[in-house]
């Protein structure tokens, strides 16, 4: 992390554990446990991943002085309006509970291919891309996650209805194949470009090059094949190994952060050697919350949750209401605590306040 020219966010073990190799075989492994020990273990452990990651925002946020002080009024008011809304669509009934739902899930996947775009930038800033390299790379990560997704939607989620639960968008496809044009377009003007870096002798900057194709691939193979059947397994490839990406980053920007700063109150469940306290907090939070919003029902009939959507209104559809509205939190702070035009302190802890070797 000493040299600027680093290709590397972290280091090369660290990457290739956390936004990688080891990211990319969560899915994997967690599909095959289906198989060897049952649907319940591995969504099991794929809910408490999932879980976990939303809360240990928290730390980061609310947790944080220096954040709060410079934009404590966002966070707090973004996180009561959530709450608010969320109290109001389960007072309204079911439809507006589906609507809300369906918020929820359609902002979900653009906030994960959004933070696929963060890691891309990241390397691409520490590679020194050169401006058009960088933006037909950055159209060939949204044209390849968009176009499975665009592809389920024009055809109702392909062989698993998702039932009255989420509202199906009426998606021409026609798009889903725009964007696979475009897709190729961008495979072709990145393939000359890394071409020409190669001819040249110049640095290609392969890590980012398997950041795009793990990323795609997992899209492409949760919602194009595994997901085609079973929505829970379209999840999880398109979620587990995104997870895993957020607690790698939210460790080591928290072990730079406060191992010198008393600014947070929970700054030792990041400055540990070795991230005990962290893994703890995060299984304690997301096990919670898979029991809070009965997310068990997802075993058995891939119910989307059996309190959210129950036929009358009663107490546990409001406490499930309000941990799926933390989720929606989660959306919104993330699009803010990780912007590094308003976040300097981000910029120094990932070495990108100075200029790239390129």
């Amino acid at each position: 992390m000493n040299s600027e020219r680093s290709p590397w966010i972290v280091s090369p073990r660290f990457d290739l554990s956390f936004f990688l190799l080891g990211a990319w075989l969560v899915p994997i492994l967690l599909w095959a446990g289906i198989g060897l020990w049952g649907l319940l273990t591995s969504l099991l452990i794929f809910r408490v991943l999932d879980y976990s990651h939303i809360f240990v925002t928290w730390p980061f946020t609310f947790g944080d002085r220096e954040t709060m002080t410079a934009h404590g009024r966002w966070y707090r008011v973004g996180f009561l309006a959530i709450v608010i809304l969320s109290v109001l669509m389960t007072t309204l009934g079911r439809s507006a509970q589906v609507l809300w739902w369906s918020v929820f899930i359609y902002w979900g996947a653009f906030h994960i291919i959004r933070q696929h775009y963060g890691f891309l930038r990241i390397y691409q800033a520490r590679q020194g891309a050169t401006p058009e390299l960088a933006k037909a790379e950055v159209g060939l990560l949204y044209s390849g996650t968009a176009f499975p997704y665009l592809l389920n939607l024009s055809q109702g989620w392909a062989l698993d209805p998702m039932g009255d639960q989420v509202f199906q968008l009426p998606v021409p496809a026609v798009l889903a194949w725009g964007a696979l044009g475009i897709f190729v377009a961008c495979a072709v003007q990145v393939a000359w470009g890394w071409w020409c870096l190669l001819r040249s002798g110049r640095r290609v900057g392969w890590q980012r090059l398997l950041h795009l194709v793990l990323a795609i691939s997992n899209f492409w193979v949760g919602l194009l094949w595994a997901g085609q059947t079973n929505a829970a397994l379209a999840a999880l490839f398109i979620t587990s190994y995104h997870d895993l990406q957020y607690h790698g980053v939210i460790w080591w920007v928290g072990q730079r952060r406060y191992r010198r700063r008393d600014s947070n109150p929970f700054g030792s469940l990041f400055t540990a050697r070795l991230p005990l306290l962290l893994v703890g907090f995060v299984l304690a939070a997301g096990c919670l919350h898979t029991l809070m919003i009965g997310d068990l029902s997802w075993l058995p009939g891939l119910e989307w949750s059996r309190f959210a959507f129950s036929d009358e209104p009663g107490p546990m559809m409001y406490v499930a209401n309000f941990f799926i509205g933390t989720v929606a939190a989660h959306y919104l702070f993330d699009g803010k605590m990780w912007k590094m035009s308003e976040n300097p302190r981000l910029r120094q802890e990932l070495d990108l306040s100075r200029p790239s070797g390129a």
